[in-house]
């Protein structure tokens, strides 16, 4: 059997010498991986957060098959010159390999990677990919809420964030419980969000906000640890000197 699809790299992994096993999210069947052979050509291609022509071709559809792969987009161009940036792709890759099963129809999340990968050279490229992880932490089945307070329907200071629900609290409602609640970060109720770029330090909040949410309902659940990709990328975005935005 074969198919042709659009794919982003999200996974390589060599074998033997002269091949490698790839993975990529596709936007009609999901996370699906295959092999493909190693030449001059293949280098061009084989990068994370490329986006590729893919044709998949197996005997038996359970095979893990074969790729032929040609390149459309390649974000590793947009970033390998910008360390942080490279970090944030790795992160973006990690999460979806390590979230999403395979084969399964995942054509949202697809369309919010791709968005990513193309901004990556834009100032407010950051919110791609808290996009991302929100999508991703959707899937499992918690959408954050940053509009409105849960207890009194209020959309003016917002300054908490239920940990059971994880919709926003007023200031006025959320205070006599702050020490249960979280602390949720201003930029994230900013209407026009994606209009401006973060600093380090927000984007830094943001993360750790996601991450409470990405533990308790995805990889803590299973007894499993975030991807090192994202810890990598985090440590990064605290010790650099590059601000994403001026504060």
């Amino acid at each position: 059997m074969q198919w042709k699809d659009q794919g982003i790299i999200i996974a390589l992994k060599r074998l033997g010498e002269d091949k490698i096993v790839a993975t990529l999210l596709t936007s009609a069947h999901g996370r699906h991986m295959g092999v493909t052979r190693l030449s001059k050509k293949a280098e061009q291609v084989f990068h994370l957060g490329n986006l590729c022509e893919a044709t998949w071709q197996a005997r038996l559809p359970e095979h893990l098959g074969t790729w032929r792969l040609e390149n459309i987009h390649s974000a590793f161009a947009m970033t390998f010159q910008n360390p942080i940036r490279l970090e944030a792709l790795a992160t973006a890759c990690a999460l979806i390999d390590a979230i999403l099963p395979e084969r399964e129809h995942q054509e949202e999340i697809f369309h919010i990677f791709q968005k990513f990968t193309y901004n990556l050279a834009q100032e407010n490229w950051a919110w791609f990919l808290v996009d991302l992880e929100l999508t991703l932490l959707k899937y499992a089945g918690i959408a954050l809420d940053f509009s409105t307070c849960v207890a009194t329907g209020s959309k003016q200071d917002l300054t908490f964030i239920s940990p059971r629900t994880g919709r926003a609290v007023s200031k006025i409602a959320g205070s006599p419980y702050q020490d249960r609640l979280l602390k949720l970060p201003p930029c994230l109720t900013e209407s026009k969000r994606h209009e401006i770029s973060l600093s380090s330090k927000e984007l830094l909040a943001v993360l750790e906000l996601n991450e409470y949410f990405l533990n308790r309902y995805l990889f803590g659940l299973h007894g499993l640890k975030l991807p090192a990709a994202r810890e990598r990328f985090k440590n990064r975005l605290a010790r650099q000197t590059y601000i994403l935005r001026p504060e």
